[in-house]
């Protein structure tokens, strides 16, 4: 019993992801014996058993999770949480997934590197498997997403950056054209890995590229700049400007022009 765990004493696991485990009899996932786990910002999805439970098995306080079949817990969903590839062993999480950006709201509940294991010397940092940075993307509250690994989208820290190149100037005007020369239906998820330009909500898209990305874009111009950024549009002249020399000149004015307008 317990595909991955099986203990008989009381313990907490945080920001973990279980799937495609099996037992014979009960807990596909983790079977309790005694204590009561405690878990926190965790994915179990997949996993099997053969009698019955097949995620978990005994007395579980669960919050923030998914979990296959639903737990009850504040927080938790029941969503295929759509990892990369889960046949070829990639438990990372692609957009789009409910997962992202909707872990535990509390940040001090996130463990930290205290055995500084990315050899940063900061041990107070929080990282996930990849040794990768925690809490990326969210825009209006420091949410960590569900699981062992953070979705780290290019565009996370700076929302307008549609063209997956981190330039000295941050977002900028090969942003902007890279918006307008993706325009339309594109479903797939946003960049690096989905849509071309569907950047707006970050870091997912909504599978259509339109005036939203352009504010995206507008609303975050410079960020991440090293160097001094270009003015952003602000005018009819600033869009013929920035648009001289585009292989769609008249579209991308108009483009250009409606967003500088909707601001």
């Amino acid at each position: 019993m317990g595909g991955a765990i099986q203990t008989d004493v009381s313990a907490t696991i945080k920001d973990s992801t279980f799937s495609d485990n099996s037992a014979d009899l009960a807990g596909g996932a983790i079977n309790i014996d005694g204590g009561t786990m405690t878990m926190d910002d965790c994915i179990l999805w997949a996993d099997s058993a053969g009698i019955a439970d097949d995620e978990i098995s005994g007395s579980a306080t669960v919050t923030y999770s998914d979990v296959d079949g639903g737990w009850t817990g504040s927080g938790n969903i029941n969503v295929d949480p759509n990892f990369v590839n889960a046949a070829g062993g990639d438990y990372r999480l692609d957009c789009p997934s409910m997962c992202i950006n909707t872990g535990d709201t509390t940040t001090a509940n996130i463990p930290d590197d205290t055995e500084d294991a990315n050899e940063d010397n900061v041990t107070n940092k929080k990282i996930d498997l990849d040794l990768l940075p925690r809490i990326v993307g969210s825009l209006t509250a420091a949410r960590v997403d569900m699981g062992a690994y953070e979705h780290q989208s290019i565009n996370s820290a700076c929302p307008g950056e549609a063209d997956g190149l981190l330039e000295a100037q941050g977002v900028d005007i090969d942003d902007l054209l890279y918006v307008i020369n993706h325009w339309g239906s594109c479903p797939g998820g946003g960049p690096p890995t989905g849509c071309p330009g569907d950047i707006a909500p970050s870091p997912c898209g909504d599978g259509t590229v339109n005036i939203d990305d352009l504010l995206a874009v507008l609303n975050n111009w410079g960020c991440g700049a090293t160097t001094t950024p270009e003015s952003v549009p602000s005018s009819l002249l600033d869009c013929i400007d920035a648009c001289w020399g585009a292989d769609n000149f008249g579209n991308c004015v108009d483009k250009c022009w409606e967003a500088v307008q909707s601001r």
